[in-house]
């Protein structure tokens, strides 16, 4: 068991790319080739895949390959037990999805907090200026874009 282990930090990543050398660079490729890169990296089918996984077909690991199918959280962390790679790095469109949706949605909490002096209210902006923060350090683009569609 632990010879697997040894096997995945022998793998040279860059420190700029969570992905070896050889993996595909693009925004489009490197999205659609994690997963793949890693199962063929382990020389498992689809269909082996898919049985660790706790399902029965590997037509749904081709889906999630090619983004036709999103995971669910049993299945990112069932990556992560099996690859040792965050669901984060796995599926980063997903994530770049999700947190576009909870931002916009934060700044509409942020709104109707405006002018209210309560403890809670101020609480709830302090949440609010954190995720906005922590957005702004990891995705600059992401903040301006969605300043520019609450303006």
């Amino acid at each position: 068991m632990g010879n697997k282990y040894i096997l995945l930090s022998r793998l040279k990543f860059s420190s700029e790319s969570p992905w070896p050398q050889g993996c595909h660079t693009t925004v489009k490729q490197t999205a659609d080739c994690r997963l793949r890169w890693l199962r063929r990296r382990w020389h498992l089918t689809q269909k082996e895949l898919a049985i660790l996984l706790g399902d029965k077909s590997g037509t749904a690991v081709s889906r999630l390959e090619c983004q036709e199918r999103q995971p669910s959280l049993e299945v990112a962390f069932g990556c992560q037990v099996l690859f040792g790679v965050a669901p984060l790095d796995l599926f980063p469109s997903l994530f770049t999805e999700v947190e576009e949706h909870v931002v916009g949605r934060i700044r509409g909490l942020y709104g109707t907090l405006e002018g209210s002096r309560c403890e809670s209210a101020r609480v709830k902006r302090e949440l609010c200026e954190a995720v906005f923060a922590q957005v702004e350090a990891r995705s600059p683009n992401l903040m301006k874009v969605s300043k520019g569609n609450s303006a």
